[in-house]
C-alpha cells in the first residue's frame, strides 16, 4: 500500500535510519502547527519536545506564522524555545513549512544530511 502511495504522489520513500532500524520518527500534523499556546489548531514547543521521549525524530506541518512578521524570525523564535527545552531544530522553508526536531545534535544532521542528499538546496533548511 505504502508503494502505491509513493508512487501516486511521484515520490520514493527514504529512509532515515537505514543504518538502526530501531529509530523512529512522528509527524504531527495539527491544524494550524506550532502556535505559542495549545490549542485543537495548535501544538506548542513543550509537546514536540515532551514527543521526542518516544522518537528520534519529531516533525511538525507548521502554517501558523503571521504574515506581519518576517517569517525567518519567527521560525528562529520557535527553533529557540526548542533549544532552550534541551532539544535540537531546524525548519524546511518552502511554501510548506516543516519544524524537524530531535533528541541530539548528531540526529539532527544526520536528518539534513539526508535532505541535501536527495538534492534539496540548502538554502531552504533553517537553523539558529
Amino acid at each position: 500500500m505504502a508503494d502505491k502511495f509513493f508512487e501516486l504522489i511521484g515520490a520514493e520513500s527514504v529512509d532515515l535510519f537505514e543504518a538502526d532500524r530501531e529509530k523512529s520518527a512522528l509527524l504531527l500534523d495539527p491544524d494550524t502547527g506550532v502556535g505559542k499556546s495549545r490549542s485543537h489548531r495548535h501544538v506548542i514547543v513543550s509537546d514536540i519536545v515532551e514527543r521526542l521521549q518516544d522518537y528520534e525524530v519529531v516533525f511538525v506541518f507548521d502554517q501558523s506564522f503571521s504574515r506581519s512578521q518576517n517569517s525567518t524570525e519567527q521560525m528562529q523564535e520557535k527553533l529557540s524555545l526548542l533549544s532552550d527545552l534541551g532539544a535540537f531544530g531546524f525548519f524546511y522553508d518552502s511554501h510548506a513549512r516543516f519544524l524537524f526536531s530531535t533528541r541530539t545534535a548528531t540526529d539532527r544532521q544526520m536528518v539534513k544530511n539526508i535532505f541535501l542528499a536527495v538534492g534539496l538546496p540548502e538554502s531552504r533548511l533553517v537553523a539558529c
